[in-house]
């Protein structure tokens, strides 16, 4: 019989694949603000990933019994 037991934590945060680029506005006529650019955004996706393992394995041998 054998046991085992394990646990693991990893952090998932990932910026957008745009997070390098410059954010840039344009003034417009109106009096507004407009975004414009190849930029997403300012957040950032957070995430944790914590995962728990059991396992428990038991062999049973059986003999020919002829």
């Amino acid at each position: 019989m054998s046991l085992s037991y394990g646990e693991n934590e990893a952090n998932r945060t990932e910026l957008p694949g745009t997070a390098n680029l410059p954010a840039i506005y344009t003034y417009t006529a109106d009096g507004r603000f407009s975004a414009t650019g190849d930029w997403t955004n300012f957040s950032v996706e957070e995430g944790d990933d914590t995962r728990e393992m059991t396992r428990i394995d038991v062999t049973w041998n059986l003999d020919d019994l002829d």
